[in-house]
C-alpha cells in the first residue's frame, strides 16, 4: 500500500512538473508627446505640478481590465499586463505632454520642496478594454481637477473619456485603442488648460 501511495505522489509530481505556465506579456502605450505641444498664449512663467493619480481598485495594478456591456463582472487578463500601473502611466504621459506643451515655465510629477503654481489632479475611471457583440473597444475615462496651488482655485473640473474602436479583438489592437483614447483625452485635457490659463490672465 505504502508504495502505490509513493508511486501516485511519483506520478503527480511528474505530472505537475511537465505543466508550464505561460510568461506575462507586458504592453506598453505609445504616445507621441509632441502631439500636445501648442504655440503658447505668452512667455511661460508659472510651474504645474501633477499629482499622482487616483484610480478605482481594477486600475491600481497592471493586469490588464476587461469589461463586457452584457455582464457586471469585471474580469482581469492573466497573462496581459501593463508595463506599469495605469496611475503611473497615465501621470507619465501627461507629464511628458505638459512639458511638450511649453504652456509652464516648469513641469513635475513629483514632490518636492519647490511649491509649483498649479495643480493638476485625478482619478482613473475606465483604462481598459470593452468587450460587445460589435466587437472590442479602448477605453478611458478621467476625472480631472486643475487647481491654484497658492489659493486653492478651482479653475477647471470635468470627467474627459474616449472609447476608439479597435481594428480586431487580439490584445495587441485594444492596446492600441486605449492609446488612442488617452491620447484624445490627454489633448482635451491640455486644451482646457490652456483655455483657464488664457482667461485667468485676461482678468488680471
Amino acid at each position: 500500500m505504502r508504495r502505490f501511495i509513493n508511486l501516485l505522489l511519483f506520478l503527480s509530481a511528474g505530472i505537475s512538473g511537465c505543466t508550464t505556465v505561460p510568461a506575462p506579456k507586458y504592453y506598453r502605450v505609445l504616445l507621441d508627446p509632441t502631439e500636445a505641444t501648442t504655440p503658447p498664449f505668452s512667455t511661460p512663467v508659472a510651474s504645474l505640478r501633477v499629482a499622482r493619480f487616483q484610480a478605482v481598485p481594477p486600475l491600481r495594478q497592471d493586469s490588464i481590465v476587461i469589461y463586457r456591456n452584457s455582464s457586471p463582472r469585471v474580469d482581469f487578463s492573466p497573462y496581459d499586463r501593463w508595463e506599469s500601473s495605469p496611475p503611473d502611466i497615465v501621470n507619465r504621459k501627461l507629464t511628458e505632454a505638459f512639458r511638450e506643451s511649453r504652456l509652464f515655465s516648469r513641469v513635475e510629477c513629483q514632490p518636492s520642496t519647490t511649491p509649483a503654481d498649479y495643480i493638476l489632479r485625478g482619478r482613473i475611471l475606465r483604462f481598459n478594454q470593452l468587450k460587445t457583440q460589435n466587437g472590442s473597444y479602448g477605453e478611458v475615462a478621467l476625472e480631472i481637477e486643475f487647481q491654484n496651488y497658492k489659493t486653492h482655485a478651482i479653475i477647471w473640473s470635468a470627467m474627459v473619456q474616449y472609447r476608439e474602436k479597435a481594428r480586431t479583438d487580439d490584445i495587441e489592437a485594444v492596446i492600441d485603442a486605449v492609446g488612442s483614447s488617452l491620447r484624445y483625452c490627454i489633448g482635451q485635457i491640455v486644451q482646457n488648460v490652456k483655455m483657464g490659463m488664457a482667461f485667468r490672465q485676461s482678468l488680471q
